[in-house]
């Protein structure tokens, strides 16, 4: 019953830590320096829109995260579809 609780309480803190990503606008405010922006698949909008957040760190400019399962993806190319 203690891990039960336990993890539920760790999915009600992601749930919470994210909820604000809910909301598509939300999350292609993340995009603004994705290094693919027009003439391709995985737009901004198009990655906002499939769930995806945007969170690059040195070595990775292109790491997108679904937001509600947390799966880090990188190594997009333009014709990439986030769907």
């Amino acid at each position: 019953m203690e891990m039960l609780l336990k993890e539920l309480s760790s999915a009600s803190k992601l749930l919470t830590d994210f909820k604000e990503m809910y909301e598509y606008e939300n999350r292609l405010k993340t995009f603004t320096k994705w290094p693919f922006q027009e003439n391709c698949k995985c737009t901004p909008e198009n990655m906002a829109k499939a769930g995806f957040i945007h969170c690059p760190n040195v070595n990775e400019p292109d790491v997108a995260k679904c937001f509600f399962c947390l799966l880090e993806l990188e190594g997009w190319e333009q014709n990439d579809d986030p769907w």
